[in-house]
């Protein structure tokens, strides 16, 4: 099975059991099975051996000639874990969510918690707050190169220069460009479209914010403090940027280390920040640990079964296939950007997580081995889709957790935002379809 159609097939099953059962632990954990019984010709008991004995590698340090070269995925669950302890921490002194972009989460929790009493003052409708905050927590934090997303994006690319391999996406991410440039130029010129312009009309006709409609209700909740300031925000997530920064360019540590170390950096520094002031007390300091590691572990779940599979399929010599797949294309590659696109888009809104789509799609293209401007706009395709799905999916976590912050009908909302981000998608597919034949970002 090495080298032929079969390296495949665990990341096919992934994506279409996915698909059929919306379970996406169910739906990677069944690929890795599978996997692991095609690379070791369906002996059963060697097969869950090899199943765990990958699951453990993913997470191990990498060596050069004998000689520790990084820390491997290890480094990145670290900085995922501290990076909820961040966000815990922030939260409970009371600093402002508006600016925050380390975790999609948090500010479509914040920033709909902030926003709603003030946008109900002027009657603006509440799915278009939904909207908004949905549409803008996921494209800034698929743009930021300090943030969860940018770090498993840019190992899952080059996982030796993630940092590096990920600021070469975010040019060629349209999708996210335009929907953020379309969000400004809408609401500077006070111009809504389709569905949410029948909700913005019917909400300062009647008054009534909800326009009727009953709001979705979750347990994910938010307390603003109100001893917190901006301050309280901005300088932890300033001491992680340049702490991470400096690990790379004056230490000389791999991405992942970096990002480990720039956690725990910004964390003592928090601490530093936060507990002289009395912003909380040193039991609710170290109780941020446990709710930062819980609000993270389904995302440490689903990166450990993906990179599990990607072992899997590498094992199987699923980069050799592709290889002979890319050679008898020719000159078609220039379409493969649209082509991920469309795909990615699919996946995205069937299955209802970006992260889950990516995880399994960009091995994928980065096996194809393309090269120059035709690998980075396909890689960002396929991020672009993903983001489109994360949006607009009904059965997404994230669209729930928006209309549950901003108080809006969870069903309503998707439906108002779904013609504008449809839009949207059209001019990201044509911008990567004349991308791809001109074989140039700009």
């Amino acid at each position: 099975m090495y080298g032929t159609f079969w390296a495949l097939v665990p990341a096919l099953v992934a994506i279409v059991v996915a698909l059929l059962t919306k379970e996406v632990y169910i739906s990677l954990f069944l690929s890795i099975i599978i996997g692991a019984l095609f690379v070791t010709e369906f002996n059963i008991a060697h097969a869950i051996q090899k199943v765990f004995v990958e699951m453990a590698a993913a997470f191990g340090a990498e060596y050069d000639g004998g000689n520790l070269a990084g820390s491997g995925n290890g480094g990145i669950i670290i900085f995922i874990l501290e990076l909820g302890v961040l966000v815990a921490l922030m939260n409970k002194a009371g600093g402002l969510g508006c600016m925050l972009f380390v975790d999609d989460y948090f500010g479509r929790l914040a920033n709909g918690s902030i926003m709603q009493p003030i946008t109900d003052k002027f009657y603006v409708s509440r799915s278009k707050l939904a909207y908004i905050v949905g549409a803008v927590s996921v494209s800034i934090c698929i743009l930021m190169p300090v943030s969860s997303w940018a770090s498993v994006i840019g190992d899952t690319i080059d996982a030796g220069n993630g940092t590096e391999a990920f600021l070469y996406t975010i040019l060629c991410n349209f999708y996210p460009f335009l929907m953020l440039a379309f969000l400004f130029v809408s609401i500077s010129l006070g111009i809504d479209l389709f569905g949410i312009r029948k909700q913005e009309l019917t909400a300062l006709r009647t008054k009534d914010v909800t326009c009727g409609l009953k709001a979705t209700s979750s347990d994910e909740k938010i307390e603003i403090s109100g001893k917190g300031t901006p301050l309280d925000l901005i300088l932890p997530v300033g001491a992680l940027i340049v702490s991470v920064c400096c690990m790379l360019f004056f230490a000389n540590t791999d991405t992942n280390t970096a990002l480990a170390c720039g956690g725990c950096i910004a964390i003592i520094f928090t601490m530093i920040l936060y507990l002289p002031r009395k912003l909380m007390s040193l039991r609710q300091f170290t109780a941020c640990f446990g709710e930062g590691f819980k609000s993270i572990a389904e995302v440490v779940i689903i990166l450990v079964f993906a990179w599990t599979l990607v072992r899997m399929c590498e094992a199987l010599g699923m980069k050799e296939f592709i290889e002979t797949i890319a050679d008898k294309m020719l000159g078609l590659t220039w379409l493969l950007p649209a082509i991920f696109f469309l795909c990615a888009m699919g996946i995205s809104f069937s299955i209802g997580t970006s992260w889950g789509t990516f995880l399994i799609m960009v091995p994928i293209v980065v096996d194809f081995g393309l090269s120059g401007s035709t690998h980075w706009l396909t890689i960002a395709a396929v991020l672009s889709g993903s983001v489109f799905g994360n949006q607009v999916s009904p059965i997404s976590d994230t669209t729930i957790l928006s209309a549950s912050a901003c108080k809006a009908n969870h069903l309503e909302y998707v439906k108002a935002q779904m013609p504008t981000a449809l839009i949207i998608a059209a001019i990201a597919l044509l911008s990567f379809l004349a991308a791809g034949l001109s074989d140039t970002v700009w």
